[in-house]
């Protein structure tokens, strides 16, 4: 009989210190979440035609390029970076803080629907019932709420084509 040696998520906090390697490994988890939470507001906006890189960069006082390097890899962003990013696409983090056994659920099921997210090309997925493997990505989901968006005449009064 083979016996796993690779630990559950909540194992890792019956560790005394915790390891320099689950410290490591929880932080670059946190740093892909946000970033992979930014990157698909941004998307999000882009398809919607409500946002480009050049209008980001505009809003932010950046260049364009800086605004693609961003969007490319989480590298080395801080809080602030997060922050403008977010407040130039109009929009606002929400968290929750879970227990490691809760979260480790939800990681699963967020990787599983991400996976049916980018084979189907698009932000609303359904639910896919086939559990991950060991191989699946740690992502962490976050919700990003739209600030309210001030509504232009043409918004309130859409165009009709005339034939």
């Amino acid at each position: 009989m083979t016996t796993s040696q690779t630990s559950t998520l909540s194992e890792k906090l019956m560790e005394t210190p915790i390891s320099v390697g689950t410290l490591a490994y929880f932080r670059e988890r946190l740093r892909i979440g946000l970033h992979e939470m930014v990157f698909l507001e941004f998307r999000k906006q882009e398809r919607d035609g409500r946002l480009t890189k050049a209008e980001l960069a505009r809003r932010l006082g950046k260049r364009p390029e800086q605004i693609t390097r961003w969007l490319g890899a989480p590298g080395n962003w801080t809080l602030d970076t997060v922050s403008d990013l977010l407040l130039g696409m109009g929009s606002e983090p929400t968290f929750k803080v879970v227990p490691l056994v809760e979260g480790e659920r939800m990681v699963r099921a967020a990787v599983v629907q991400l996976r049916t997210q980018r084979s189907q090309g698009s932000e609303s997925a359904q639910t896919v019932r086939q559990p991950p493997t060991r191989r699946d990505p740690i992502v962490l989901v976050r919700e990003v709420i739209p600030q309210r968006q001030p509504q232009t005449q043409r918004d309130a009064h859409p165009q009709t084509a005339v034939a």
